[in-house]
């Protein structure tokens, strides 16, 4: 296994013990959501590194199918809907390499998944931030 692949794996085992247990419901829902998601890139990354074609195709599936209902999406947010089209177009990607059985392609396709993953939190992690510390500051009053 590369460094990149090992690096990977170790953020998606990291990822979910970091987060806190003590958020409101609300965010307790979108910290469910987004794990669940983090669930699916692992058995993909499990299914290249075993070559289990199947085990990447049913998971990029239930990825993009989980995409498709994200609630972040209605938010109409022009900048936002450009992510997920392209977080959409290499899940997508990943499921055809997948079917095809053509593991450097897929291992690829999953790259740029995960690439366009970080991408997105990247961006919208400090906004994110922003709104929750002033909610927290609005009940504060």
């Amino acid at each position: 296994m590369n460094a990149t692949c090992k690096t990977l794996f170790l953020v998606l085992i990291a990822l979910p013990l970091m987060a806190s247990d003590d958020l409101p419901k609300k965010d307790r829902t979108t910290q469910e959501f987004m794990r669940r998601k983090l669930s699916y890139a692992d058995a993909i990354l499990q299914g290249l590194t075993l070559e289990r074609f199947d085990l990447v195709l049913t998971n990029a599936i239930k990825l993009r199918n989980m995409n498709m209902t994200n609630a972040f999406v209605k938010l109409s947010n022009p900048e936002y809907r450009e992510k997920v089209v392209n977080f959409q177009k290499s899940v997508e990607a990943l499921a055809s390499q997948a079917q095809d059985r053509k593991l450097d392609l897929a291992t690829t396709a999953y790259s740029q998944v995960i690439h366009n993953c970080v991408d997105c939190h990247k961006t919208f992690r400090h906004e994110q931030f922003l709104l929750h510390n002033a909610a927290a500051a609005e009940k504060g009053k």
